[in-house]
């Protein structure tokens, strides 16, 4: 039994010789002008079967549509007016008029944090559950840690202090790295998801800014060269951390231009680079 409907030969008559198109058994009959009858899908025979194929392709791709929507990845993006991408690394503020986290799914973008007052720099977990972001939840506040469930939620807080927190990465262990603002700039730290053990892992001068973490453990970070500096002379640069603060060295990639424009925001790749 044929789960889709059959359809009937509609009359529509052949202009040319006035005989009516009819069926034959389980096949149309074909009037003098094939061009002036208006074809149809007989109940049975070879145009009901391709009929019948179309229509159960399009049925299926009908089905599919929801499911295939449900199968795309999320996206969170920060949303902004300005973003002044160099501004941390000299003290300042790099979402001047505020900034907003934002996740996609199926084709349409919502705030993730709707009762915020500006978020930004999300993390996904490693499970892929759970979102670290520095927010605000009022304009005056400084930036803060917080967490949130990728499907909603109440956000929840997981470090707090007097000063800004910005950049928080996922480390393993349940702990993470972000930056921590001071009178000479962003510090570099670690800490567990409850603010307990928190270490700080630069101590020069400058600001330090978490980037990545890498497959092997280290935080890769960029700051001013040459390390410590804040001048207007100086360019940013990448450099690699281990997370109890040894191993320090710099991301040399020596490309003529690229020194004197400076190197910024970099992430590991799929193939490791």
């Amino acid at each position: 039994m044929s789960l889709l409907p059959t359809f009937a030969l509609q009359d529509a008559g052949c202009k040319a010789c006035a005989t009516a198109p009819r069926l034959e058994g389980a096949r149309l009959k074909r009037c003098c002008r094939l061009r002036n009858v208006d074809w149809a899908l007989a109940p049975e025979g070879r145009f009901s079967r391709i009929g019948r194929l179309v229509l159960f392709a399009l049925f299926a791709v009908l089905l599919c549509l929801p499911s295939f929507a449900a199968q795309q990845p999320a996206i969170v993006f920060t949303a902004a007016p300005v973003y002044n991408s160099l501004s941390a690394l000299h003290g300042g503020e790099r979402f001047p008029q505020g900034a907003q986290l934002m996740i996609l799914r199926g084709g349409h973008a919502t705030p993730l944090v709707p009762g915020f007052a500006a978020s930004a720099d999300a993390s996904l977990s490693f499970d892929g559950k759970t979102v670290l972001f520095a927010g605000k939840q009022s304009a005056a506040d400084p930036w803060q840690i917080w967490s949130i469930a990728v499907d909603g939620g109440s956000p929840q807080r997981v470090l707090t202090a007097s000063t800004d927190l910005i950049r928080p990465l996922w480390l393993p262990d349940r702990r993470l790295v972000y930056a921590r603002r001071t009178p000479t700039g962003f510090a570099l730290e670690t800490a567990a998801l409850d603010g307990a053990a928190a270490q700080r892992l630069s101590f020069l001068p400058g600001s330090f800014i978490p980037d990545d973490v890498l497959r092997d453990g280290r935080v890769l970070f960029e700051s001013l060269f040459p390390l410590g500096s804040d001048t207007s002379a100086a360019t940013p640069e990448m450099y690699l951390v281990y997370t109890d603060g040894s191993g320090l060295e710099s991301v040399r990639c020596d490309h003529g231009g690229l020194l004197q424009q400076g190197r910024e925001h970099g992430r590991q790749t799929q193939s490791g680079d």
